[in-house]
């Protein structure tokens, strides 16, 4: 077995650390275990086959035992969660569909569409971000979806680039909501200035003050953009 692609989160009022992973065994899997003491030693707490799974991600939300887990199975972004602080899991489900991972953009061979997630302190809001591919030249779009009953159900995934199905690729997208107000925030990569087959790439932000209801124009935070590629002396290009 290999275990690969970790992710850890603390849970804010225990100090509870939860790190998932990808096991690549005879049947893959996600799996999860949570310390007590700083790391120093581990509880494992669910394991989930998943012959396609990869790019887990824990959260845990303030104020509450719950515990939420979501991860990429093939088309699908699938979801877990705990009402126990990890004690107990729920099956998984499918929270979005008919996903493809997005081309590789120029000057990367290798992204995909893993998914990143976050839980608004304020009002348990739990959202998801990840991308998905479209057709060429476009490549990938980011999407957005979120649960306002505490995970306990999720709406539909929005796209939230600057105009899906024709700006060329968007990939590796992270969320994160505010611990104070808790807007919402999305990063990622954004080959939008470019044009052919250029790997001219910006690093993009939007955010959202209202539970990512609306979302503002996605912004560059790069001064200017880069070259994807610049750097990379094989013949696989990893950004």
């Amino acid at each position: 077995a290999s275990a690969d692609k970790e992710f850890i989160d603390i849970d804010p009022e225990t100090g509870r650390l939860f790190m998932s992973w990808t096991n690549f065994a005879a049947t893959r899997q996600i799996k999860v275990a949570y310390s007590d003491n700083m790391g120093l030693t581990w509880t494992h707490s669910g394991t989930f086959n998943q012959p396609s799974g990869q790019g887990s991600v824990p959260r845990c939300a303030a104020n509450s035992a719950n515990v939420y887990l979501v991860w990429t199975t093939g088309s699908t972004i699938t979801y877990t969660r705990s009402f126990n602080s990890g004690g107990i899991w729920t099956g998984p489900v499918a929270i979005a569909t008919g996903l493809s991972s997005p081309m590789n953009p120029y000057g990367s061979d290798r992204i995909g569409n893993h998914p990143s997630m976050d839980v608004d302190p304020n009002n348990g809001n739990v959202y998801v971000t990840y991308a998905s591919r479209n057709l060429p030249p476009d490549f990938g779009d980011v999407y957005f979806l979120r649960s306002t009953d505490g995970g306990l159900t999720f709406g539909a995934p929005v796209a939230i680039n600057s105009s899906p199905g024709n700006d060329r690729c968007q990939f590796f997208p992270t969320i994160a909501a505010d611990e104070t107000d808790g807007s919402v925030s999305v990063v990622w990569y954004d080959q939008r200035a470019g044009v052919g087959h250029s790997d001219v790439t910006e690093i993009v932000h939007t955010h959202s003050t209202d539970g990512g209801l609306n979302w503002t124009c996605p912004t560059a935070l790069t001064d200017k953009p880069f070259y994807a590629e610049v750097g990379n002396t094989t013949s696989q290009p990893n950004i």
